[in-house]
């Protein structure tokens, strides 16, 4: 499709389905001056799906800044699917757990794929699920080493605190012991 719509001989046409591995596919939709495609993301815990959906709309508004002015439109929804996939029915590829994590839609027209470009694009759309998955686990990664980080924190607080009791402990238990001894003298 890349290479039709570089031609300027893409016609528009209905969706099709491609599956990369079972679970993770994609849904191409030619259009006569673009190709657009849709990655229904699908996660496998609740935590994954909740720091998933959080990097999805990030990297949606990351779109809108001035230094991106000339990327590919990208646009997600994270519950309903585009109404471009209205007629198409994924339930059978996605499997049990269906699609949680929302639906990334990346177009892509001549300017994006023209010469050298179409061998990355390629590339990022090929792997885009992993690179998805590997922001996850980073984010959280990063996450449990802060708090890791503050447990410990807290620890050493209470063992410092454990500490002054003790030493204050001892100079009661001191100054009781002379106050005894200066009464019975």
């Amino acid at each position: 499709m890349f290479r039709a719509l570089e031609a300027a001989t893409l016609q528009a046409g209905p969706p099709t389905v491609c599956c990369n591995t079972p679970g993770q596919v994609y849904v191409l939709r030619p259009a006569v001056e673009s190709v657009a495609i849709t990655f229904p993301l699908c996660f496998s815990s609740r935590q994954d799906c909740a720091i998933g959906v959080a990097f999805l709309q990030e990297f949606v508004e990351a779109r809108r800044g001035p230094a991106l002015g000339r990327a590919p439109t990208c646009s997600y929804s994270a519950r309903e699917a585009p109404g471009e996939l209205a007629s198409v029915d994924l339930s059978g590829v996605l499997g049990p757990s269906g699609c949680n994590g929302g639906y990334l839609t990346l177009t892509f027209t001549k300017r994006h794929i023209s010469g050298p470009q179409m061998e990355g694009v390629v590339w990022s759309m090929a792997t885009l699920h992993h690179f998805v998955a590997y922001h996850v686990k980073a984010a959280k990664t990063m996450m449990h080493v802060r708090m890791r980080r503050r447990v410990m924190l807290m620890i050493e607080l209470l063992h410092e605190g454990e500490a002054s009791t003790a030493a204050a402990a001892a100079a009661a238990a001191a100054a009781a012991a002379a106050a005894a001894a200066s009464m019975s003298a």
